[in-house]
């Protein structure tokens, strides 16, 4: 055991439910052998952005943009994130992630501000 289960348990609290776009991200990374940090590592990047009031990320080897969109998911309307990665393959798919999350959390997520930063990050062309 690597976390203790209330630890867990409380994380899963405090954090929204991964959505589809992240399931089909964390499927794509077990089907490729690609390391993401896990949904409860995501839950985790959630909580320390909510609880610090970031506004200001910087990721560096996003891959394809998984644990980006979780800390996306809890960022204000005006936070910015910064994903740098070298693999264009990635960047690609990060964008079609992203651009696909757009959707999905506007249905799933009740804070409307979310979406925004999101799609300010696509308009502005930002690398995943």
């Amino acid at each position: 055991m690597i976390v203790h289960p209330d630890v867990e348990n409380y994380l899963k609290e405090l954090a929204p439910a991964p959505h589809p776009v992240l399931e089909e991200m964390e499927k794509l990374g077990s089907e490729q052998n690609f390391p993401i940090v896990g949904p409860l590592v995501g839950r985790f990047l959630v909580s320390l952005i909510q609880f610090g009031h970031v506004h200001t990320v910087l990721e560096c080897g996003s891959g394809f943009g998984y644990s980006a969109l979780w800390m996306a998911t809890a960022l204000s309307e005006n936070a910015k994130i910064t994903c740098i990665e070298y693999d264009a393959k990635n960047i690609e798919l990060g964008k079609e992630f992203f651009q696909k999350s757009i959707n999905t959390l506007a249905r799933k997520l009740a804070k409307i501000p979310r979406i925004v930063a999101i799609r300010n990050l696509l308009e502005k062309n930002v690398p995943i």
